[in-house]
């Protein structure tokens, strides 16, 4: 992909030419993201469907054969935006994939990117989605061709309207930890706070701050709790790698395994470590903090005792 997806400004006027009537469309808000999309009001019969959560949004193709995205965005905090742009390898294979910036409001940056009718759509599936377009059947073909006019129009109808913060939770769910024993929302029941840190079991930063982690549980106060969820390892599977990381970073409080019942914690960030902070109830009392950051962590409780 040579060219850059234009989601807000490029090719309007060959859209406009070239695109059937937008006579009948709605316009969809979603103000926990801060974002604002329009669509055809026959966008279900075309295969087209919009998925989005506090800091994502997807405008999704589906049949029998493929449910995938053709527009994405996503807000994310500045810092980290400005993180990821400062690695010249991240940042080129974003910007070949069609990255673009949509706009920054509050502490947030938005990015997008969109398969395009103007660009070879076999690299956007290539690069951004990880999927082979060429495997499609021909009606899969047609079917996403014929879609990919709506997408793009769609994608220039993106605005952004104000943030509104909904109260988060940590559902009800059923969980082991390493050692097989059950586990459900009432382990929070019994503390003021608890420090939920998501990591991985390949996710090198996620290590590199088990020690300090470690460290920080045995001088946590009575009324707060640190535990860990291991976020790519499911109830029933092998546990050996995470118990060996655990083991190796002398890590001994508890942590769980994820489940289905989980699902909704785990989508609300798509990156690793991400720690949470819930109340004895499991209602969310601050933002996440994505990214290894036992200072920040330390901090926030220090604060939030105060």
């Amino acid at each position: 992909m040579k060219k850059s997806v234009s989601l807000l400004l490029a090719l309007m006027l060959a859209l406009a030419c070239a695109l059937p009537a937008f006579a009948e469309s709605t316009a969809t808000q979603f103000p926990a993201l801060g974002m604002e999309i329009t669509l055809p009001e026959n966008a279900a019969d075309m295969g087209l469907d919009v998925i989005a959560r506090e800091d994502l949004m997807n405008l999704t193709f589906q049949d029998e054969e493929t449910f995938t995205a053709l527009l994405l965005v996503e807000r994310m905090d500045n810092a980290l935006y400005e993180q990821l742009m400062a690695d010249e390898t991240v940042s080129q294979s974003m910007t070949d994939a069609g990255m673009q910036v949509l706009g920054q409001q509050d502490t947030y940056t938005y990015i997008g990117f969109a398969a395009s009718n103007y660009e070879d759509v076999a690299d956007y599936f290539t690069l951004v989605l990880g999927v082979d377009y060429n495997a499609f059947s021909a009606d899969t073909k047609a079917a996403i061709a014929a879609a990919l006019p709506h997408v793009e129009a769609a994608a220039s109808s993106l605005s952004m309207i104000p943030i509104v913060k909904e109260e988060k939770r940590v559902g009800a769910f059923t969980t082991t930890d390493l050692d097989g024993n059950e586990v459900t929302e009432s382990i929070f029941s019994g503390y003021d706070l608890t420090v939920i840190n998501v990591w991985g079991t390949f996710c090198g930063p996620c290590i590199g701050e088990m020690p300090e982690l470690a460290q920080w549980h045995k001088e946590l106060p009575e009324n707060v709790q640190l535990i860990g969820l291991v976020s790519d390892v499911n109830e029933g599977g092998d546990v050996s790698a995470a118990q060996k990381i655990l083991s190796d970073t002398c890590v001994e409080f508890v942590n769980l395994l994820s489940s289905n019942s989980l699902i909704p914690l785990l989508s609300m960030s798509q990156y690793v470590p991400t720690t949470y902070f819930v109340d004895s109830e499991g209602k969310m009392v601050a933002d996440p903090i994505v990214g290894a950051d036992v200072n920040g962590y330390k901090q926030f409780v220090e604060e939030y005792l105060k």
